[in-house]
């Protein structure tokens, strides 16, 4: 499988949910013509590397083993997910993917933070199937003795930037706004605009990949995937 960056921390094992291919054409476009830097001039080298607009449903360090000295491997992280039936084990209670294989989030927010892998993102208000799914996977990890890590969950990442490059992060979202990248939706929310498309306001997870994050960010890569429509 290709190799890729991630937004999650270096030396661990990520699940990241990807959208539906028209959304992750539309997100990568958008991540590509607009989340860029209006001059490369006097930016860290580690700033702006390019990367796969995904969410991070856990992550979970390879160098901490559990309680008997096993460290997380790609096949034992594959046994921590729910089954895909939606009229399974998470389900009523606990609901899981739609019956068309969608855990489905809507775009509340473009912010920026204080951290590298969450220099500029967007927020998302999570359906209480997604909810519920992550939450799944996270207390099966936990219970098996790892440690997981989840912040700002759910969230998609638009840009890394380098701590030592933070004023860029505010810029970036200043000219997102202001050139009509990241509009504000009656209602409550906000929607992305990128050239003729039609504008994106919801994120369709339909897709789970592991992600080897060992190593400099350019040698990343997915381990494996899976469509939740089982197709």
């Amino acid at each position: 499988m290709p190799s890729m960056t991630t937004a999650t921390p270096p030396g661990g094992l990520a699940l990241w949910l990807i959208p539906t291919p028209d959304q992750h054409a539309f997100l990568q476009d958008f991540v590509e013509k607009h989340c860029r830097p209006s001059s490369r001039a006097g930016l860290s080298p580690k700033s702006y590397p390019r990367l796969i607009p995904h969410v991070t449903l856990i992550s979970v360090p390879t160098s901490v083993p559990d309680a008997h000295g096993q460290l997380i491997t790609v096949d034992r992280l594959k046994s921590f997910l729910p089954d895909r039936d939606p009229s399974s084990e998470l389900s009523p209670e606990s609901p899981g993917p739609s019956r068309d294989g969608r855990l489905p989030g809507k775009v509340r927010a473009v912010v920026t933070s204080d951290h590298f892998f969450r220099s500029v993102l967007a927020e998302l208000d999570a359906s209480p199937e997604l909810v519920a799914y992550q939450r799944k996977i996270e207390a099966r990890v936990q219970a098996a003795g790892w440690r997981v890590t989840a912040p700002m969950f759910p969230h998609v990442s638009l840009a890394y930037i380098a701590d030592e490059d933070r004023a860029e992060r505010t810029r970036l979202l200043r000219e997102l706004r202001g050139e009509g990248h990241v509009v504000e939706v009656e209602g409550g929310g906000v929607e992305l605009r990128v050239g003729g498309r039609e504008p994106l306001r919801t994120f369709e997870g339909a897709e789970v990949w592991i992600v080897d994050c060992d190593g400099p960010v350019e040698n990343w890569k997915t381990e494996w995937s899976i469509r939740l429509d089982g197709s």
